[in-house]
């Protein structure tokens, strides 16, 4: 897989740029290290990894995705041995409409949430990868142990959620003693209750509270070295607070508030304060398949179902295609390749 990989790199040199950037980066903050040469022979599973690129992002175009699901010689994988854990997080539906209740909305997130998270240090040898800086034959292939919560393993997402859950009990608790009482409280409340993952979605009823509760949540969350980013409001005075390195490069700030940003999955219009759909959609392929079909619709994200009237009409075309026993890769016939282009040609009206 790592030839693979660089043969990818070979075609493709700014992806290798970015990617040794990564590695770089996991190296210079210790969230990486080489194994040392007396630890090799260690009982250790060692990861795939590969690069995702995500153009609708702010930061961190391209990503390295380990995989913990590929099946050993033994056919077993790591995420086949670890447990995954509680849900400790509310629904998305109900965080997102909990959030427009306030007056004064706000969004952010932890920026690393993952890789701010150490695993004991008997547990990093699960998290081996193998990476050469060059990929010139000369070079060696060196062997490397993820040292942090990885993305990819099946209980990262409840390690990642459970510190920040801890943070709010031993930090908050402390902050709760040091300082203003109400705001404080308020912070520690959000962390609690108004985190999605790493997406904070919160509010408050006026400018001083979103102001004071916003600078505990930082204080906070800084005591666990964890970082908030990317902020964006509906209101301008409360963004002007923020540090401008650390608002997001969406929100414009002039005279009045303008620009969308992403909040899970849906765009938010700043100055509006509204929700808009923006459907990008990828251009007709010249062979329509079930496959085609089933990617166009999964790129529809609804969580409150505002849509759900528009995209049960895809949903129903899918069905009929399973009931003509169409397969994965198979060209859909003549008339359900018309009645698809239409459905799809009318979701392009949900952009506003």
């Amino acid at each position: 897989m790592l030839d693979q990989l660089e043969r990818r790199f070979n075609k493709q040199p700014q992806l290798k740029k970015e990617y040794t950037e990564v590695i770089d980066e996991y190296l210079r903050m210790g969230h990486m290290e080489e194994v040392p040469e007396d630890e090799i022979h260690k009982d250790a599973v060692y990861l795939l990894h590969h690069a995702v690129i995500r153009y609708d992002k702010e930061t961190s175009k391209t990503r390295i995705v380990f995989n913990a699901s590929n099946k050993g010689t033994n056919n077993v994988s790591l995420n086949d041995e670890l447990l995954t854990g509680p849900v400790l997080q509310e629904d998305l539906r109900s965080i997102i409409m909990r959030w427009r209740m306030h007056k004064i909305c706000f969004a952010s997130d932890l920026e690393k949430m993952y890789r701010m998270v150490l695993v004991k240090k008997e547990d990093a040898d699960f998290q081996r990868v193998l990476w050469r800086q060059n990929t010139s034959t000369s070079d060696e292939v060196k062997d490397y142990r993820l040292l942090t919560v990885t993305f990819g393993t099946a209980s990262a997402p409840y390690l990642a959620v459970k510190t920040l859950m801890q943070i709010a009990d031993d930090e908050g608790e402390e902050q709760l003693r040091t300082t203003n009482q109400s705001y404080a409280a308020s912070a520690t409340k959000m962390i609690r209750e108004d985190f999605y993952v790493d997406d904070l979605l919160s509010g408050c009823d006026t400018v001083q509270e979103a102001i004071a509760t916003s600078q505990q949540l930082i204080t906070i969350l800084s005591k666990g070295k964890f970082r908030l980013q990317k902020w964006s409001s509906n209101n301008a005075e409360f963004l002007r607070s923020i540090d401008p390195k650390d608002r997001s490069n969406k929100a414009n700030m002039d005279l009045t508030i303008d620009g969308t940003v992403k909040a899970l999955g849906v765009s938010w219009n700043l100055g509006r304060d509204e929700f808009h759909y923006n459907i990008n959609l990828p251009p007709n392929p010249e062979t329509i398949t079930k496959r085609v079909v089933l990617a166009d619709l999964q790129r529809l994200f609804d969580p409150l179902g505002w849509i759900a009237p528009v995209i049960v009409m895809a949903k129903i075309f899918v069905q009929r295609l399973w009931l003509l026993g169409v397969g994965w890769d198979s060209e859909i016939d003549d008339q359900s390749r018309d009645k698809w282009l239409k459905i799809k040609s009318d979701l392009e009206n949900l952009t506003v």
